[in-house]
């Protein structure tokens, strides 16, 4: 029993990001475009794609962690404080709100791209 609820896990993992995929690439790459001609950015195609290429990674990495955090808890009051504790430590160690992380933290910098 415990390994067809794992294995429908996956598969509902799987089958969500694939189906939606499409429609969320189009959506980010829309707002993306809007944004950066909006904000004055350098007319350069290099920049224009690798800006639109983060943003696509950045929409699809943090739509997979609250899948994660969907798929871990069974009730979604405890899925909302489970996300709430890994976005308040996420963007802690980012570098945003502390630069000098102490050394028993040091473990997680490397997790945020620093």
């Amino acid at each position: 029993m415990m390994m067809c609820l794992h294995i429908c896990r996956g598969s509902f993992f799987i089958a969500k990001t694939l189906s939606t995929l499409p429609v969320e690439v189009i959506q980010v790459v829309l707002f993306s475009t809007i944004i950066y001609w909006m904000f004055g950015y350098q007319a350069d195609a290099g920049k224009y794609f690798i800006f639109v290429t983060l943003m696509v990674l950045f929409a699809l990495a943090s739509e997979t962690i609250g899948y994660i955090c969907a798929i871990v808890t069974k009730d979604s009051k405890n899925g909302v404080a489970l996300i709430t504790v890994l976005m308040v430590v996420l963007m802690s160690f980012s570098g945003y709100l502390v630069r000098n992380v102490p050394v028993f933290f040091r473990c997680v910098q490397p997790s945020n791209g620093q």
